[in-house]
Formats: structure tokens, sequence, C-alpha cells
């Protein structure tokens, strides 16, 4: 298995050491276990339903599609976190691959869904069973009261990242006078 910057400093994150140098650390860490998990999800979602080459965006919008339905270009991007533009080039990539197919809005034209096209309807099944089997295999073998506190931290820092973000739009708002 690969070292990551994280291995190279196991007591990094140790509790007696000053707060600034855990918080600059904890960036860190948290920036090697994003890639670790970006890259193992894109392998073992890729080997699971047999597809080869869906980046991890492609897999995140196929999953969105598979819990949410048919659903518009906008409400994909603020659901991905990501720009409109962005979003339409990966689902021009996911249509050309037959994976999805834009369907206009009957009373609206300039409203285009989004939809899993029957090429990809096996995601619909695939998608809960990947989900629950990564899962699984990734936390096998953790206690019960050391995934209550994962949770627990993983809340906080999810509360932490929303607050961050509802700043960010406060502050975008004031910027354009628009409070």
């Amino acid at each position: 298995m690969a070292m990551t910057k994280a291995d190279e400093r196991p007591d990094k994150l140790s509790p007696d050491r000053p707060v600034p140098e855990i918080a600059q650390d904890l960036g860190l860490v948290l920036g090697d276990i994003l890639k670790a998990m970006h890259r193992q999800f894109k392998k073992e979602f890729n080997r699971f339903t047999g597809e080869s080459e869906l980046t991890v965006p492609q897999i995140f919008l196929l999953r969105t599609l598979v819990t949410k339905g048919s659903i518009s270009i906008s409400e994909l991007a603020e659901h991905l976190n990501l720009a409109n533009s962005t979003v339409s080039g990966i689902v021009d990539r996911l249509e050309r691959d037959g994976f999805v197919t834009r369907v206009r809005d009957k009373e609206d034209r300039r409203i285009v869904y989004v939809e899993l096209t029957e090429h990809a309807a096996h995601f619909r099944e695939q998608v809960p069973r990947f989900n629950e089997k990564f899962l699984g295999e990734l936390l096998r073998g953790v206690d019960d009261q050391t995934l209550r506190e994962m949770a627990s931290s993983f809340r906080q820092l999810s509360d932490l990242i929303k607050r961050f973000e509802d700043k960010d739009k406060d502050d975008k708002n004031t910027d354009n006078g628009q409070r």
C-alpha cells in the first residue's frame, strides 16, 4: 500500500500539540484522505458495475440520478456543488456514452432534464448495493464506539463546511448588492 503524507507523520494529530499545528496538519490529513477515497471509490465502483472508465464526477452524477430521478441541469449542479457548465460537460460525455439522455420540459422548453437511459438502468439496483458493499468493506473491523465517534466527527465537519459555504454565499450576495 502506498504511503501518504499522513502515514509519514502519524503523531502530527496528537491532541497534546498546539491547536494551530493540529489544524494545519488536519488539512493535510483530510487532503490525503480525500485523494485516497476518490481513487479507491472510482476503482471499486467501476469494478463493481463492470464499467471501465467512469470518472468520479460522472459516478456522482449517476448516483444523483438514481436517488433523485429526472432532474434539471441546474438542480444537478446545485446538488453536486459544481457550475452548470461543468455539469453540462459531464452530461455531454455520459450522453455520448449512452448513460443519460436530455429531455426538454414540455411546458417550458428552456428547462432541460437529465434522465438515466435503459443502458444505465442497472445503476438503479447497483448503486445502493455498491454503497453498502464499499462502506462495509471499508469499515470492516472498526468497533461500534469508533464508528459512532467517526460519525459524530464527520457530522461536525459537515456542519462546519455548510456554515463556511453559507458565509461565502452571504459574502457574495453582499458584494453583489443583494442584501
